[in-house]
């Protein structure tokens, strides 16, 4: 049997399996813009706003995830209705795609220790390692990939790689912000949240978005994979993203666990 998780306030009552009629049915249990009113089982988002449910859910990579939305313009304008999901660690820290998704064959290690408004470090290897293009330089990695999701992190562009004495000099056009005594070194792309059902323009018509989540991954990031190291995630909407004198309605909107 399928245990449904209601995440929205819904037109009829939503139970959990075994349990009498959920919390999650009501607008309080989101952060809601302050004029957010709620009409006949339907939730009415007026400009742009990033609401966020308070609560968490555990994440088991074993077990597929769906998430389902109903959205519709209610004034006409075409506004943008985007689904996420917030995902954190065993410590309470947001997983994003610049923690975990790693760029291949880029792992090296530090060959000097490295003072917080250093510019420059020298590794072991850097014969991949694209020049001027923004990047993620994550500190402390692990071959294995056991640093994952990595918190050491410098956003930052290559200006220059010398090779000499078989060794690699890293110019970077930005100081980096803390200290290194040594260690692994790695690439990894920069990114957010997780976006399972994408995004849609709204309509006059109820539109249904639906997405799924299963398993885990080893290190990159996907929207339809759960990111190494997650245990909880939050949900949430992005609504009216891109008019913020445009007004959304959403509906039928609830986590299947299966």
């Amino acid at each position: 049997m399928k245990k449904i998780i209601p995440v929205l306030f819904l037109a009829g009552a939503f139970l959990l399996e075994g349990a009498e009629e959920s919390s999650w049915n009501k607008p309080d249990g989101w952060i809601l813009p302050e004029k957010a009113s709620a009409k006949e089982g339907i939730l009415v988002i007026p400009g742009k706003f990033e609401m966020l449910r308070k609560d968490f859910i555990d994440i088991d990579p074993e077990k597929t995830c769906t998430l389902t939305v109903s959205c519709r313009s209610a004034d006409g304008k075409a506004s943008s209705c985007m689904p996420f999901l917030i995902q954190y660690d065993a410590k309470g820290r947001k997983i994003t795609t610049a923690n975990v998704k790693t760029i291949g064959g880029t792992f090296t290690e530090l060959l000097a220790p490295l003072k917080a408004g250093d510019r420059t470090i020298r590794v072991r290897d850097a014969k991949y390692w694209p020049k001027k293009r923004p990047l993620v330089v994550a500190f402390h990695a692990e071959k294995d990939y056991s640093d994952l999701p990595n918190y050491t992190l410098a956003w930052n562009t290559i200006a220059s790689i010398e090779e000499k004495d078989g060794a690699y000099g890293i110019s970077f056009r930005n100081p980096i912000p803390f200290s290194v005594q040594g260690g692994g070194v790695r690439l990894h792309e920069n990114g957010g949240m997780m976006f399972p059902l994408g995004g849609r323009n709204t309509t006059a018509a109820w539109q249904k978005m639906q997405g799924s989540i299963r398993g885990r991954e080893r290190n990159s990031f996907s929207h339809n994979v759960w990111a190494p190291g997650a245990v909880k995630a939050k949900i949430g909407i992005m609504v009216n993203w891109n008019d913020p004198d445009a007004v959304t309605e959403l509906k039928e909107i609830a986590l299947t666990v299966q």
